[in-house]
């Protein structure tokens, strides 16, 4: 599927770690014909150039991990923070995307997505898109798992460390990420951002499409 006629010029995939954020974005991406960004590397390159000492909720699992990974409620204030400091990033990507049109449409993934940013009447509060029109421009749709053990599963067959983890490690990250999930789906219904179920995973790609459309 082409992207020509598409109205809106960034989606954001949103939703705790395990959620299917990344393969259903590569799928979208590969269907719209769009460059996929991932939070997580925005994430790395910020901190590649930001200490701790200057930005130290970015490098909350980095620095200090053993400390991070303590308990549910370390790992779920821990992502939060994260999330809080990634944000102006985001924000600055957003609005080259939709202001510049040479920029071209994207889509976004990433639990570090918080759900004000698929709001246009938090967009317009803030300094970077004034005198920008971003009525239609951005998507949103954040993807809820309500199985714990679900998340596990998912977050161990990933990898990415987890595995490496000891067991109180493993639980604690994935608790805390499943609390997270809860967080953001609440935050997005709360706010009127379009929440879907990550299961069935072999229709979440259609099931977004309907949402978001073309424009």
């Amino acid at each position: 599927m082409s992207n020509d006629g598409l109205r809106w010029r960034v989606l954001l995939i949103g939703g705790s770690s395990g959620t299917g954020k990344t393969a259903v974005g590569r799928e979208l991406a590969k269907r719209y014909g769009l460059s996929l960004v991932l939070v997580d590397d925005v994430r790395m390159a910020i901190q590649a150039v930001a200490s701790p000492r200057e930005h130290p909720a970015l490098h909350t699992f980095v620095a200090d991990g053993s400390r991070a990974l303590r308990s549910s409620e370390t790992v779920w204030s821990g992502l939060i923070a994260v999330a809080e400091a990634v944000e102006p990033a985001l924000r600055m990507i957003m609005v080259h995307h939709i202001a510049t049109q040479d920029a071209g449409a994207i889509i976004v993934e990433g639990d570090g997505i918080l759900p004000c940013l698929a709001s246009l009447e938090y967009l317009r509060q803030q300094p970077e898109f004034s005198g920008v029109n971003v009525e239609g421009t951005v998507k949103g749709v954040f993807l809820r798992e309500d199985d714990r053990q679900v998340i596990f599963e998912n977050m161990q067959h990933r990898g990415r460390g987890f595995q490496a983890q000891p067991v109180e490690g493993q639980q604690a990250l994935s608790e805390g990420s499943w609390k997270y999930g809860r967080y953001l789906v609440e935050w997005a219904e709360k706010i009127g951002v379009p929440v879907l179920s990550s299961r069935p995973f072999d229709t979440l790609g259609e099931r977004i499409e309907q949402i978001v459309g073309r424009g």
